[in-house]
């Protein structure tokens, strides 16, 4: 059947197809910057390896950087190097053990490997995930996936609808028509009715500006670094998903004389309206000393991370403690 290895493919996002990824210019993946993606015919494929390439130097200096090892898992995964991914997602799974999204996309890279198959440990991991998060949307969508091929229709329907009403109001239409295609396939296979998959009601205080739709915190120095960098260095302040291209989702200006800095990230002030803060999940928020003014990191620019949050996370502490290589 083609629509449930869909499924997993539409959980995943391919990297050189995010024009956004590559015009932010972040650094999260250094050599982003010389891809031209509305050239015709332009290969991007090999300043992927390269970028990729570059980021894995880099993260071996920094090995307790869970967030960014997941990252670069992600993105080994999405350029098609599912091999390569797994022992980076097995890093990041020791330091961050608990996070459902990547707990679900290991499973798929681990399924993508086995020919699209899930079982054996990429069940284990959904369900380590579902245990975590039951309406995590990318466990459900593969978990109704398993129940497919088991021939549990019915189960895979509930798997499928649950996801559905867990998909973000805006910009998911893709997803939600193949979600629309399976769950009618599989109540047809199970004799039961076609299953519309219905957008989930958001109050009206979760919209964009909203405070729930917002992550507020402070960026301090740590003391060790307080005597480094100029006062008017640029400080940018981004959430940045830890489930999908690493691009900010949210970002704020300040300089180095603002600190300590408090900072209210929301919709309002996406680089990219068609990727919202609110309608993604966990996020890291990264606080950069930029010495050029350029968002794009180089070296000697210094750093902090959050850990991880969900939208609404009020009183986040970022500490910029370290400088980069």
């Amino acid at each position: 059947m083609n629509s449930r290895t869909a499924v997993i493919a539409a959980t995943s996002i391919v990297i050189i197809a995010i024009g956004g990824w590559w015009y932010w210019k972040s650094g999260d993946l250094p050599g982003a910057g010389d891809v031209r993606p509305g050239s015709t015919g332009y290969d991007a494929r090999p300043a992927v390896d390269a970028a990729l390439s570059e980021r894995l130097k880099k993260l071996e200096q920094a090995p307790g950087d869970g967030v960014g090892w997941a990252l670069l898992a992600r993105s080994y995964a999405e350029a098609g190097r599912h091999t390569e991914a797994v022992p980076i997602y097995e890093r990041a799974m020791k330091l961050i053990p608990d996070d459902p999204q990547l707990l679900a996309d290991f499973a798929d890279t681990l399924g993508m490997l086995q020919g699209r198959k899930l079982e054996g440990r990429p069940q284990q991991l959904i369900q380590r995930a579902l245990k975590i998060d039951p309406n995590r949307v990318k466990a459900l969508m593969l978990a109704g996936t398993m129940a497919f091929d088991r021939k549990e229709f019915g189960q895979a329907v509930k798997y499928w609808e649950r996801a559905g009403a867990n998909l973000p109001v805006e910009g998911a239409e893709a997803l939600r028509r193949e979600l629309l295609a399976n769950i009618a396939e599989a109540n047809g296979l199970a004799g039961g009715p076609s299953t519309e998959v219905k957008a989930p009601t958001v109050p009206p205080q979760n919209k964009g500006g909203g405070r729930a739709a917002a992550i507020t915190g402070t960026v301090t120095m740590a003391p060790e670094l307080s005597g480094k960098g100029n006062p008017a260095d640029i400080l940018f302040i981004f959430a940045r998903s830890v489930s999908g291209p690493p691009m900010p989702v949210a970002i704020v200006r300040a300089a180095k004389r603002d600190l300590p800095f408090t900072f209210r990230l929301d919709d309002s002030n996406s680089p990219m309206p068609v990727r919202k803060l609110s309608e993604v999940g966990d996020v890291a928020i990264v606080a950069r000393l930029s010495k050029s003014g350029e968002a794009m990191p180089k070296s000697g620019d210094l750093e902090g991370m959050s850990r991880v949050v969900r939208i609404g996370a009020e009183k986040v502490t970022v500490v910029i403690n370290r400088e980069l290589p």
